[in-house]
C-alpha cells in the first residue's frame, strides 16, 4: 500500500499520472484520489495556503 494525498494539483500532466498509477495498481486494487483547489477568493486562498504550509512542514513555519 502507498498513500500520496493531496499532491494532484503538482502533476504536470494528470492524465498520464492517473494512467501509470492505474498501469501498477494491484488487480483489485484501490486507487482514490483526493486533492483541494484554491478558492477564487484571494484573501482565503492566502489563509488555506498557511494552513497548508504549517500542515506540511510544521518545524520551517515556526
Amino acid at each position: 500500500m502507498d498513500h500520496k494525498k493531496e499532491i494532484a494539483h503538482h502533476f504536470s500532466n494528470p492524465e498520464l499520472a492517473v494512467q501509470e498509477m492505474h498501469r501498477v495498481l494491484k488487480p483489485k486494487g484501490i486507487f482514490i484520489l483526493i486533492d483541494n483547489v484554491a478558492p477564487e477568493e484571494a484573501e482565503t486562498t492566502k489563509i488555506l495556503h498557511q494552513i497548508e504550509t504549517l500542515r506540511i512542514h510544521p518545524i520551517c513555519a515556526v
